[in-house]
């Protein structure tokens, strides 16, 4: 009895077939979890690349126009990622966009109640403008620019006695009025002619052109990254505005004329209107729809606000101009540096005509940029780059300081970047 025990107790074959069987479905587990990792990665990956393409894609419709942004977005998503649901689309900031791609990706081997999983990817694109690559103002560098690519609307309108030393680019329509005018290589609007047709027998000469061209999509110079959101620390200023604008922020309703206001006393500075918001929002350029009158003497000051006015025989410089590369001496409130080469002379976000030259005969040096309205100037001897939905020119003499010109107008594009 007692060997028939020990033979029983030695006996284990069976065991070693049960600890094999439990081995392999680990085993098997765990290569059907690598299996569904790998799909899940690989959904991942096809849905990052998708969202960088989207925000490429929406970046180069900023700041002009979210809407336009958003559409492309979703057009590039869908083009990169066919499956994939519409992605969720935000704005950090005028000049940026978000673009967030969340999918359901199966699980094959549907093992240890895994069906399937969520996988999202976010990615963030701005819209940077080029560095003005004019290191000398003249007929090589462009001076007016207008996004308005309406063949019926104003585009581009000149006046005569306009003599401009630059390239001159509408997207839409150019009104060449009077005669005894001169202008760098210009074109305008492809499917647009230009009015009037005898400007040619009006003895107004162009360096080339007047020539068509496929619209200008980007802002050749895009000032409004210059002006980011206020947030955290650095709102110091009243208002939420950014801590490079000065104490004269005043409310929306009011009207700021400098070297009468007691807020104006201190030069090289950039003064910045508020707007509707508060926080965050009135930190927002585009918010700031306050009325900002400049009446006076030389100064190197420039103006942020919904609408700019300039009065009669002002001589103004944009603060830390300099053709060749922004100069921070000449801003004593610079923080940051601008993300362009200059701070603008004035940057105004309204609609309708949001700078005016109403006295004419001012000389101003530095750019003027109206994303949303009409650019009006009198007449006077001035050095700039003027970029505008439309720009309007009845007469007097200017030199361009914006890009160089490719010989056809318009100048350069800006880039487009991932951040995120």
């Amino acid at each position: 009895m007692r060997k028939l025990l020990r033979r029983f107790r030695r006996e284990q074959r069976g065991a070693v077939l049960v600890i094999v069987a439990a081995a392999m479905m680990g085993m098997i587990g765990m290569a059907a979890l690598a299996i569904d990792a790998g799909s899940w990665y690989q959904v991942q990956r096809r849905a990052q690349s998708a969202a960088d393409a989207g925000a490429l894609a929406g970046a180069q419709d900023l700041p002009a126009s979210e809407s336009a942004a958003t559409t492309d977005a979703d057009l590039y998503v869908s083009k990169n990622f066919s499956s994939a649901p519409t992605p969720t689309v935000t704005f950090p900031t005028s000049s940026s966009i978000k673009v967030v791609v969340a999918v359901t990706a199966p699980s094959f081997i549907k093992l240890f109640g895994f069906n399937s999983a969520n996988v999202s990817a976010t990615s963030v694109a701005a819209e940077t403008g080029p560095a003005t690559t004019c290191a000398t103002a003249g007929n090589a560098c462009d001076a007016v620019f207008a996004m308005d690519s309406s063949c019926t609307g104003t585009g581009i309108v000149f006046g005569g006695g306009t003599h401009i030393t630059g390239g001159v680019s509408s997207n839409g329509a150019l009104n060449v009025g009077g005669g005894g005018s001169s202008y760098g290589p210009t074109t305008y609007g492809t499917g647009c002619t230009v009015s009037p047709s005898g400007y040619a027998s009006q003895s107004n000469t162009f360096t080339s052109g007047p020539t068509a061209q496929a619209a200008v999509t980007t802002w050749p110079v895009n000032y409004a990254i210059d002006f980011p959101a206020c947030t955290g620390t650095a709102c110091t200023g009243p208002d939420s505005t950014p801590s490079f604008c000065t104490q004269a922020s005043l409310a929306a309703s009011e009207t700021l004329t400098s070297y009468t206001s007691s807020l104006m006393t201190v030069s090289g500075n950039i003064y910045c209107d508020v707007g509707t918001g508060t926080g965050v929002v009135a930190g927002t350029p585009t918010t700031w729809n306050g009325a900002i009158t400049v009446d006076g003497g030389p100064n190197e000051d420039s103006f942020v606000g919904g609408s700019v006015t300039l009065g009669g025989g002002d001589t103004l410089t944009a603060c830390g101009y300099a053709t060749a590369g922004y100069a921070v001496s000449g801003c004593s409130a610079a923080v940051p540096v601008p993300t362009t080469t200059n701070y603008p002379l004035i940057y105004a976000v309204g609609t309708g005509t949001s700078i005016t030259n109403g006295g004419g005969g001012g000389t101003f040096t530095g750019d003027m940029f109206a994303p949303s309205g009409t650019i009006n100037m009198g007449g006077g001897d001035s050095t700039f780059f003027l970029e505008g939905k439309d720009v309007t020119i009845p007469g007097g003499g200017y030199t361009g300081d914006g890009p160089s010109d490719s010989g056809s107008g318009g100048g350069s594009s800006g880039s487009e970047s991932l951040l995120q």
